[in-house]
């Protein structure tokens, strides 16, 4: 047993005894103590007489019972007076302020008036709105913030935004919100804009286009007119000549002239708003056909061979619009294809005389058909490469493989080129190709043609020479043996092979290297996939590890072989286990992790955090147990632990709530901090206290030349739990200029911490009105105290840890120094000019002033290309504003 010894030190513990007829001193508080009038105050507090409103003059005393509440209408400073009776003294004071609420206004201006709705902004989308700021507040208590919200989701902290655009139609409520130093208000204005739809125009004809002269009957289609629409209708020719107007809602037509027509219909709704539809080319009156055409074939190019069409038409000066459709038929009168096209192109692959005729229409207009005779297209013949292969695949080195292109066709001369596919080339009708390499080959052939046109063919994987690639796998490479030291494995064949497997041969190996087994055969369903039974009875420590070796064979003696080391882990059933001591402690406690588990493993894992949290490996040359230190939040841990012997094993699962357990308990407190910089003041260096658990607080800044926060002398615990003042737990500090600083937050807090085994320690007297005073050692982190009966309570350890945390502050400058050496440049003429490149280090800046000391300035963030032609010292300045 670990025994644990106290000294009492530092703090008095007195219990007073009262005496009849003793009277304390009156307490009590008031909450709110400040606020926006009207503030509603509750006190707490004893009964008797309390003066509500010392501060505008003394009303006098009201008595009044416990807590009573008061609400404050107007803006004061009040002192609050509390006395027992009429002929008490007053024995308790509170401040009361109550400050003054802003009034928020704003106006709509710009906007197009509607009778009845004034300050009412209408319009149809997109509207655009110029709101103003008519708020005012108390001389004392000046607006220092606007936030508006414009009811489409937008908002503004400008006093007064730019004109903001609603894009969508509806009705919009506008807020603007005020704010003072202490107080905001806010005003809402409904239905103070409208944004209306505009009309949306269309239309429709009842026909497209016609041969001769037609009427067209327009059809107006557009929607969200309102009441009373107004329409405006206009119709020209192809050369933008006017033909005809009209205000009709769905007017008719008539065409007469061979042209196109464009159409335009305005709509104008009750509110003003206007919109306009345009359709170019809406009707058509067209009346050519085809009578002709020629051909010409392209000589130069080879199969296919291009055939350009041009047609032919009855008035060629108007062809536009016009539909023609060519019939292509092979030698035996068969239609083999279409095209079509004013002056198309087709594709013919094989020779031969074709026919080909050509039809023309006026496509939607119903204008009469009209085909030409079919006309003959003589195709001569060209050549086309064709090869066979012998021998394609194999699995053995060389690899012989045969070709023959005999069946090409029109071939000039003896022009066969080959490419193998393995970068040699090769000529001739019938060549042999020796490969060298596994792999798959694409082999491509290309002949000429007696017209000199190449025809190419390429077969991919043509020839395939592949090894045997041997491979296998296993349902379970790891795991426990049984009481007879058993461990059974199915193993899967995965091989891969051009030939068939027609063979296996199996291996198995310990960890010298001897073989302990073979599965071998050529029945697949006994040696294929094959169960093997490993026996670790005879293994070192119960654990052990084999080789697997497969070697396969194909029906043509191709063979494969693929071995995995140490594939198999095999082990006998460890024992995780451990004890953990001290079970709690201060920040940086270092916890002795004992493992009490069967020395019988190869490696551990521990997780002194939990499983999931950092994980610490041991190995069977280490020690198993482990020193951890704990620097983490406050909270109870259990650690977790697992071992493993050869490819077995057990894991810890020790429970939080099982007193029995071993756990570690981090006693609070954690100090966490962090700083920023306020931009438009960059030596002013904002700290906030993140700390967890912590009851006392102190900040030291290390700097004579910083001011520290703290009042002279103030000490870690010269204020109680939970009542340090912001301004000390958050301080700001102005750093005298640039540079790197150190602040250190130092915590405190008074654990209670309730143990199962206490330690003897001195007793307390406990008669009534008994002083105790008790002292410890100050270098001490912890100050324990035990209270309780062994037998009637729990038995308490009050203990102090502390915790710190350093944090590195930066402060930026915002000047540099360009120092030119005149020297240099004597040395080093061909460098002068200097040219320097400037990069703003300053985050959160929304714009830069650059003085750069050359009689240059610059609004870039980051300057570049600064030119300094004489030497000398250059100071540059940056002043930068944040837009707030």
């Amino acid at each position: 047993m670990r025994k644990c010894y106290f000294v009492l030190v530092g703090t008095v513990l007195s219990l007073l005894l009262l005496l009849p007829g003793y009277q304390g001193f009156a307490q009590f508080s008031a909450s709110p103590s400040a606020g926006c009038a009207p503030l509603l105050v509750t006190f707490t507090g004893p009964a008797g007489e309390y003066d509500f409103d010392g501060a505008t003059g003394p009303q006098g005393f009201v008595p009044t019972g416990a807590n009573p509440g008061r609400q404050y209408l107007a803006p004061n400073t009040y002192q609050v007076l509390y006395r027992p009776n009429a002929t008490g003294l007053v024995s308790a004071v509170a401040t009361i302020n109550v400050y003054p609420k802003p009034t928020p206004a704003f106006d709509v201006t710009e906007v197009a008036g509607v009778p009845g709705k004034v300050g009412v902004a209408t319009g149809c989308a997109p509207l655009t709105v110029r709101f103003a700021d008519a708020s005012s507040s108390p001389p004392a208590a000046p607006l220092v913030g606007w936030t508006w919200y414009f009811g489409d989701g937008s908002t503004s902290t400008d006093q007064n935004p730019p004109p903001h655009t609603y894009a969508q139609t509806g009705i919009y409520t506008v807020e603007l919100v005020v704010r003072t130093a202490n107080c905001q208000e806010n005003i809402k204005r409904t239905d103070v804009v409208v944004v209306t739809e505009p009309p949306d125009v269309d239309f429709s004809v009842d026909r497209t286009g016609s041969c001769g002269s037609a009427t067209v009957q327009f059809t107006n289609t557009s929607t969200k007119l309102g009441n009373n629409p107004q329409y405006q209708w206009e119709f020209r020719d192809a050369g933008g000549n006017p033909i005809a107007t009209s205000t009709d809602e769905n007017p008719s037509v008539l065409f007469t002239t061979e042209t196109s027509y464009t159409a335009k219909l305005t709509v104008k709704d009750a509110s003003g708003c206007v919109s306009t539809k345009e359709k170019p080319n809406v009707f058509r009156i067209s009346n050519n056909y085809v009578i002709d055409f020629s051909y010409a074939i392209d000589q130069g190019s080879c199969r296919p061979i291009k055939v350009r069409f041009t047609s032919q038409f009855l008035d060629p000066a108007n062809v536009a619009n016009q539909q023609v459709d060519w019939e292509v038929y092979d030698p035996n009168g068969v239609l083999v294809g279409t095209i079509s096209g004013l002056n198309p192109e087709y594709n013919f692959s094989s020779p031969g005389t074709y026919q080909v005729r050509a039809t023309s229409s006026g496509g939607t207009y119903n204008c009469p058909v009209n085909k030409t005779p079919l006309k003959d297209i003589q195709i001569e013949s060209g050549g086309e490469a064709k090869f066979t292969s012998t021998n394609r695949e194999g699995c053995q080195l060389p690899h012989i493989a045969t070709f023959d292109a005999s069946t090409s066709v029109n071939v000039a001369g003896n022009s066969y080129a080959w490419d193998f596919g393995d970068g040699t080339l090769g000529t001739g009708v019938n060549p042999t190709h020796t490969y060298a390499n596994y792999g798959d080959y694409t082999v491509k052939l290309t002949i000429t043609d007696a017209n000199g046109c190449p025809s190419t063919v390429k077969k991919d994987q043509e020839v395939r020479v592949l090894k045997v690639n041997a491979a296998f796998g296993a349902y379970l490479t790891y795991g426990c043996n049984d009481a007879n030291g058993d461990f059974p494995v199915n193993f899967i064949d995965q091989s891969n092979s051009p030939v068939p497997v027609t063979s296996w041969k199996w291996e198995f190996f310990d960890e010298a290297n001897q073989l302990v087994g073979t599965v071998q055969g050529s029945d697949p369903n006994v040696h294929k996939n094959p169960t093997f039974t490993f026996n670790t009875v005879n293994a070192n420590d119960g654990r052990a590890q084999y080789s697997v070796k497969l070697t396969v064979t194909t029906a043509d003696g191709c063979s494969g072989a693929a071995e995995r080391k140490n594939y198999i882990k095999v082990g006998d059933k460890p024992r995780a286990g451990f004890t953990a001591n001290p079970p709690y402690g201060c920040p940086n406690t270092t916890v002795n992790f004992t493992y009490t588990g069967i020395a019988r493993f190869d490696s551990l894992y521990w997780f002194p955090l939990g499983y999931g949290g950092t994980r610490i490996n041991r190995t069977t040359n280490q020690n198993p147990n482990l020193d951890y230190t704990y620097n983490v939040d406050p909270g109870t841990y259990v650690a977790g632990l697992v071992v493993w012997n050869g490819g077995c094993s057990d894991s810890t699962h020790y429970r939080l709530n099982n007193p029995t357990d071993p756990k570690f308990t981090q006693l609070a407190p954690r100090a966490r901090a962090n700083w920023f910089i306020d931009q438009c003041n960059p030596g002013g260096v904002y700290f906030t206290d993140r700390s967890l658990g912590a009851q006392f607080w102190r900040w030291d800044f290390g700097s004579a030349a910083v001011p520290n926060a703290y009042p002279a002398g103030a000490a870690i615990r010269d204020f109680l739990p939970g009542t340090v003042p912001t301004a000390l737990r958050n301080p700001v500090v102005n750093y005298p200029g640039p540079g790197t600083y150190a602040a250190t937050l130092f915590t405190e807090a008074d654990n209670v911490y309730y143990v199962t085994d206490p330690v003897t320690g001195a007793r307390l007297p406990n008669s009534a009105g008994t002083s105790i005073t008790y002292t410890t050692n100050p270098n001490e982190g912890n100050a324990p105290l035990h209270f309780g009966s062994v037998t009637t309570s729990d038995s308490v350890l009050l203990i102090r840890c502390r915790s710190q945390e350093t944090l590195t502050v930066v402060v930026p400058g915002t000047t540099a120094t360009v120092d030119i050496d005149s020297d240099y440049l004597t040395t080093n003429p061909n460098c002068f000019p200097v040219v320097v490149n400037f990069q703003n280090k300053t985050a959160g800046a929304a714009s830069w002033y650059w003085i750069l000391g050359n009689g240059q300035v610059s609004t870039e963030e980051n300057p570049a290309g600064i030119v300094y032609d004489k030497p000398g010292k250059y100071t540059v300045e940056l002043v930068i504003t944040t837009g707030t």
